[in-house]
């Protein structure tokens, strides 16, 4: 019998997270955007890119959805170890502890073995090894990336958790729904307080420069929110650790922790007992995203307005492309575009947070309804491996990313000078063709990577090295492995822990279909339509959607009950991808020149 319960969407999720990180930070990074967005371009530029791109930039933004598929995962381990019948205790120490390994790998990551650590910086200069900063891992362990969010709010969540289960309270999930909702609104509430105090103590936080002297004697510039080991006083490092984390750069718990509060409601509504999950239910969580995504939105919108009109195109679209630090969309964020020094006016880091959290909570749910409830789970595992694979060593590949720049070099130190007759140096940013072959190869690797390192259940990974001190330091993981592998329930060695075919292929795909199975029949072709109904609409404005309803009203005309709807949800189906493909020639016909729009951005 396998115990081994996954969902299927929280894996795509987790996997399309990577695989959309890759292609966002290679296009960024890599990518010649002057070509396009330069004043002296955008006129001439077709607006189907110009879209494509802005649709990357709001892709970035996302990080969110990560963190938030994190901690639903997190809370559905966590009821389950209380539904097994053991401590609030020992659950807060289990979480609290892999929070604090994680955190400590986060940081090893980020200074040495990461994509702007030693290592990864070695890979961004092999044309000339002598300007890598070596002593880069003195400052930048206390940088705040996803990871290092991820592993303060497995760990506050612990301690929230534990504190909110005291007489059996997390068995009310409607009570600790509300409760989450409620610290999350205290989160957001508090996040202005806290980086005014933190800029208070450290004027200029996290942003502003100050003067270093390295163990060489050199001067340094670096941010005010990194220590110095070997610099600064034993206060400074200590107090830097803890700001960090608070209001540093670029993801700080103060948003975030108010997202990952978001990812642990649905986890605590996926954990119900089956018979009382119905999607009617969740609808309630979903208006919430769209309130969330809508006013976030219009409040975007109306502060970009502001600023075209006061500092003009260019500062405003590089605040635009780093859409993802809402540190920059307050007054301590103001930074000198080339237009003048300019800030959001109004709020601007609430509209970012509540306009990119709220798509993430659309997102996440519609992934839950269109699986899960509609008990397609072990179909949508068997067709996904490939974006699935690319989340089972997520932190590992995210570590990992410095396989472009070698990549990347390559190509411009040896592929096109050879095979053009452009003058280029190593690391000269790329052409969209140049780029799109550095993504494809970059890709394929960590494809082939994943296959065959699956061989051997990913043994030497950095998932495996945390599962291995787990077993050392987390009360009982060893001795429960052990007696899940004496039952039979694992067959590979304790020094196996990530069992491929158990985690990956065989998993018990948790599915609601037995809900749907003691519905009426006319009930779920209702909610069938329904749902194709929604998507069809929703599709005019996206046209995926369109693909999506049109897949669901063929499999009901399958079926022998019909709901009557058919043909119109067909016809409003195809309207929507003739309308979404006209769209995409149009615009690559048109650019802004061409409308006699191209002075508006002077």
């Amino acid at each position: 019998m396998r115990t081994n319960q996954r969902y299927v969407s929280i894996d795509f999720l987790r996997g399309g997270s990577i695989f959309i990180m890759y292609i966002l930070h290679i296009i960024n990074n890599l990518m010649d955007f002057d070509v396009f967005f330069h004043e002296e371009n955008i006129g001439t530029t077709p607006l189907a890119v110009i879209v494509f791109l802005i649709e990357l930039a709001i892709l970035g933004g996302l990080a969110g959805l990560f963190l938030m598929v994190s901690s639903m995962s997190h809370m559905i381990s966590m009821y389950k170890h209380l539904e097994s019948g053991k401590s609030i205790a020992s659950l807060a120490s289990r979480q609290i502890l892999r929070g604090l390994i994680l955190l400590l790998f986060a940081m090893m990551m980020e200074a040495v073995i990461g994509n702007y650590g030693i290592l990864g910086r070695i890979f961004q200069h092999l044309d000339g090894i002598s300007a890598v900063q070596y002593d880069i891992w003195r400052y930048r362990f206390v940088h705040m990336e996803t990871i290092h969010t991820i592993a303060w709010c497995m760990i506050l969540n612990g301690i929230v958790q534990a504190l909110l289960s005291i007489k059996n309270n997390w068995k009310r999930y409607t009570l600790m729904m509300v409760l989450y909702g409620a610290l999350a609104l205290i989160v957001l509430a508090l996040t202005p307080i806290i980086w005014q105090w933190i800029n208070t103590i450290l004027p200029g936080y996290p942003y502003s420069q100050r003067t270093i002297i390295t163990p060489d004697g050199n001067p340094r510039n670096i941010r005010i929110m990194y220590p110095y080991i070997g610099f600064d006083s034993i206060w400074y490092i200590i107090r830097s650790v803890s700001f960090a984390p608070l209001a540093g750069y670029p993801e700080p718990i103060f948003p975030y922790l108010a997202a990952s509060f978001l990812g642990s409601i649905i986890g605590i509504y996926l954990s119900k007992p089956r018979k009382q999950k119905s999607w009617k239910q969740m609808r309630v969580l979903v208006w919430i995203g769209i309130v969330m995504f809508v006013i976030g939105t219009v409040g975007l919108l109306g502060n970009f307005y502001v600023l075209l009109d006061t500092a003009g195109f260019d500062p405003v679209y590089k605040l635009f492309r780093k859409i993802y630090d809402h540190r920059l969309y307050t007054s301590i964020g103001t930074q000198d575009y080339g237009g003048g020094v300019i800030s959001p006016p109004y709020v601007g880091w609430l509209f970012q947070f509540l306009a990119f959290n709220g798509l993430s909570m659309i997102v996440i749910l519609l992934m839950v309804r269109l699986v899960e409830f509609r008990g397609i789970s072990e179909k949508l595992a068997k067709n996904s491996k490939f974006i699935r694979r690319f989340g089972f060593i997520a932190f590992t590949l995210y570590t990992m990313q410095w396989i472009y720049f070698i990549i990347f070099f390559l190509i411009t130190k040896y592929l096109i000078p050879a095979v053009t007759v452009t003058a280029i140096e190593p690391y000269d940013l790329l052409s969209w063709y140049w780029t799109l072959a550095v993504l494809a190869i970059t890709l394929l690797f960590f494809y082939g990577l994943t296959l065959l390192w699956e061989k051997i259940d990913y043994v030497g990974s950095l998932e495996w090295w945390m599962a291995m001190i787990g077993f050392l330091v987390l009360p009982g993981v060893l001795k429960t492995f052990l007696e899940k592998k004496k039952k039979g329930e694992f067959t590979k060695s304790w020094w196996k822990p990530l069992s491929v075919q158990q985690t990956f292929y065989n998993a018990e795909w948790i599915s609601f279909d037995e809900i749907n199975k003691e519905q009426e029949l006319d009930t779920i072709h209702r909610e069938e339509a329904r749902l194709s109904s929604i998507l069809g609409w929703a599709g005019l404005i996206f046209f995926p959607f369109s693909c999506i309803s049109l897949a669901i009203t063929v499999k009901s005309l399958r079926t022998k009950k019909k709901s009557g709807k058919e043909i119109y949800q067909i016809v409003l189906a195809c309207l929507g991808i003739v309308l979404g493909i006209t769209t995409i020639i149009v615009l690559s016909l048109l650019n802004l020149e061409v409308l006699g729009l191209d002075s508006l951005l002077s």
